[in-house]
């Protein structure tokens, strides 16, 4: 495949995933404005545990399915077995992770009772989503993807447009389920069309492959420590500060990651692509994915860039002035968020190169980094500040040991034949 398809399509991708980080951030802006601070700080509180739920299972399966469903296509094979394992697989863990995360948010964060089935919807709404956009990904359906995403955000929006005209704070988890549904509804339709081709001998009626289920176990295991660190910063600042700083915090992280969908975005192109590379040759492989790191990079830094400086004028123009706080907060987050995203474009080399482990391995002992850091600036400074510190210790042992060994690497060929 020509470069400038990879171009064509990470622009796409990237698209959807702006379209759907600016719905979001649309979204949050509402909630705060309308119903205030302390009411913003619960849901955020619970849509940060909503993410760190999906991290579980369901978002490395997507990205399982993105690397997976891409080599049965440039190898000629069906991709059905395929996707009825990992279906049956994802179907499995968001019953189970949506159970274990409701009695958390009702217990631990002491949600009400409204509100825990509302995000007990989203834990599943939110990783059908992530799911299934890694299943349309790897299957080659990017423009379909990023229109539906378009469509899932303009329903998202309307939603909440409804809930803030009615001043329903109860109602103020929904919305996004709502656009969430509607994607992975069109998603599982499009994604059972695909594969229909397939014999009545070729529906994989089996259990996932060993191979497949160590992928998916140790790309969630870095997952959850990546990205769900970022996602503990708004769970961590909620338990240890007041209300209003959890408030004041949750604006600044909604501010702050939907920057990182960029580079979640990129990735769900780049993996499909990797694998194509890898199978076409696997010694230009290297050529091509050093030439792309330094690329994607460079887009990352001054796209965060961009967001620093524009950040005091969002603030005060998007939330007004009961959350000029947040300000300082967003500042710095952004530099371990930028961080987060270099680990993201490097981790999927790891994936496509069959060392999951090995990136798993480092991420986990990257985010017991910033767990400690939080615990430990907690003790001399405000929650908010001491979250954002923390992230930033811990993204940045991951972002400089995953790029090492991202671009130090052999072909797939030389290397021990097993995923991880």
């Amino acid at each position: 495949m020509p470069s400038s398809s990879l171009i064509r399509q990470t622009v796409l991708s990237t698209g959807g995933l702006l379209v759907q980080g600016l719905g979001r951030f649309a979204y949050t802006t509402v909630v705060a404005r309308v119903f205030g601070p302390e009411r913003f700080g619960v849901v955020n509180t619970l849509l940060s545990l909503s993410i760190l739920a999906s991290l579980l299972w369901p978002t490395a399966a997507g990205n399982a399915a993105g690397t997976a469903l891409a080599r049965d296509l440039a190898a000629g094979r069906p991709t059905r077995p395929t996707l009825d394992a990992l279906s049956r697989s994802f179907l499995t863990s968001v019953a189970c992770i949506a159970v274990v995360f409701a009695a958390i948010a009702a217990f631990s964060i002491r949600a009400a009772p409204g509100d825990v089935a509302q995000f007990t919807l989203l834990v599943v709404t939110w990783s059908a989503y992530i799911y299934l956009r890694g299943v349309r990904m790897g299957m080659g359906q990017v423009e379909s993807a990023t229109v539906w995403d378009g469509i899932s955000t303009a329903a998202t929006l309307a939603t909440v447009a409804l809930v803030s005209v009615g001043q329903i704070s109860t109602l103020a988890l929904l919305p996004l389920s709502v656009g969430y549904a509607v994607f992975a509804s069109a998603a599982a339709l499009a994604a059972r069309r695909a594969s229909a081709g397939a014999s009545a001998d070729e529906t994989g009626r089996g259990p996932l492959g060993h191979e497949l289920t160590q992928l998916i176990a140790w790309n969630s295991g870095m997952l959850l420590a990546s990205n769900g660190l970022i996602q503990f910063t708004m769970v961590f600042t909620y338990l240890t500060g007041t209300p209003d700083t959890a408030g004041q915090f949750a604006a600044a992280i909604a501010i702050a990651t939907p920057a990182s969908m960029l580079a979640h975005a990129v990735s769900q192109v780049l993996i499909p692509r990797m694998s194509h590379w890898q199978h076409e040759d696997a010694v230009a492989a290297v050529r091509h994915t050093r030439r792309a790191l330094v690329a994607i990079s460079a887009l990352l830094a001054v796209a965060f860039a961009a967001v620093a400086a524009l950040t005091p004028f969002v603030v005060d123009v998007v939330y007004g002035d009961r959350y000029q706080a947040a300000v300082g907060y967003t500042l710095a987050l952004l530099g371990g968020v930028l961080l987060f995203s270099f680990t993201t474009v490097a981790a999927s080399v790891l994936l496509v190169t069959r060392r999951a482990r090995q990136s798993a391995i480092v991420t986990i002992g990257g985010a017991v980094v910033g767990v400690l850091g939080m615990v430990i600036l907690g003790r001399t400074i405000d929650a908010g500040a001491a979250a954002a510190g923390g992230l930033a210790m811990g993204t940045l042992v991951t972002a400089v040991v995953h790029g090492l060994l991202a671009w130090r690497r052999r072909p797939i060929e030389a290397m021990a034949p097993t995923l991880v």
